[in-house]
């Protein structure tokens, strides 16, 4: 597949700069997050119409903007005033996040939804999230479904952390786990199946997956074996994946993509400059 990619950063520039695109949604509405202010979320009406995500509450920071469905709702995670991260929804430009935590944990991060408002993530029981992570599913019920083998029918194999970061609006999900400290796999799990499917480029031991769409392709990046991060998309029906580099970067990540194939990432150049990243296939037409 070939692209063309468009460089976005956050408007007034960051110094050095720093643009993160996460999510995309099939209006090519992104959502994505930079490091100028404590609000650091945004919407992104392409060109260049930049909305901040306004903070929770006062003395919040660190607001992470990660994943948008067709509905312009969002999802991601902030730090509160005593350092706790919390997850959260917004219901579009100009709405105030929502905090959402599964009951009984110490760090919540949500990082997908579907336009049924069905969102994923994961939690831990450690106030930093660094270990004990474990991925869920969060249902517009607002019950939580955990898909780790401990405590579900639903079962990732046996890991350290896990993390669910997409899914589609069939149930589908997808994100990684961590069979050591330092390995990683990425995972599939269809919707209704009892099993999560490990995803691996061929040749990584590095490999998380962070997006789906509703055409079965799915995204992330791996590392290869010089310890270079590469963007990638897997065809789910063909069981085929492809690199995806952006042009003159040292490293590349793809974190969604929409029912149009059109990729949102960021990627860094030789500099240590982050940029936003916007690839659209050459063969792009809009679908509603």
């Amino acid at each position: 597949m070939a692209y063309a990619f468009t460089t976005v950063n956050f408007t007034p520039a960051d110094t050095p700069p720093f643009t993160e695109l996460l999510g995309i949604n099939n209006a090519s509405t992104l959502i994505g997050t930079h490091n100028q202010t404590s609000n650091a979320g945004f919407y992104l009406t392409l060109p260049s119409t930049f909305v901040s995500i306004p903070l929770p509450a006062a003395g919040d920071t660190n607001l992470n903007a990660v994943g948008v469905n067709n509905n312009n709702v969002g999802v991601g995670f902030y730090m509160d005033a005593n350092g706790v991260t919390h997850g959260f929804a917004v219901q579009g430009p100009g709405s105030v996040p929502v905090t959402e935590d599964a009951p009984n944990t110490a760090f919540n991060q949500l990082l997908g939804i579907n336009d049924a408002g069905n969102e994923v993530g994961y939690s831990s029981d450690m106030k930093n999230g660094l270990t004990d992570q474990l991925a869920y599913e969060r249902l517009v019920t607002g019950s939580y479904m955990y898909l780790d083998n401990a405590a579900h029918t639903l079962a990732l194999p046996a890991n350290v952390n896990s993390q669910a970061t997409g899914i589609d609006n069939a149930g589908d999900i997808v994100g990684f786990y961590m069979p050591t400290a330092t390995t990683s796999n990425g995972f599939l799990l269809a919707a209704g199946s009892a099993k999560a499917v490990p995803l691996q480029f061929p040749g990584s031991t590095f490999t998380q997956a962070l997006g789906i769409n509703n055409q079965g392709e799915i995204v992330g990046f791996y590392t290869d074996a010089a310890g270079t991060t590469h963007g990638f998309t897997f065809n789910w029906a063909a069981g085929t994946y492809a690199t995806v580099d952006a042009p003159g970067a040292t490293s590349t990540t793809v974190n969604g993509v929409n029912d149009n194939g059109a990729l949102a990432g960021f990627d860094v150049n030789a500099q240590g400059n982050t940029t936003g990243l916007l690839a659209k296939p050459t063969n792009f037409t809009a679908t509603d």
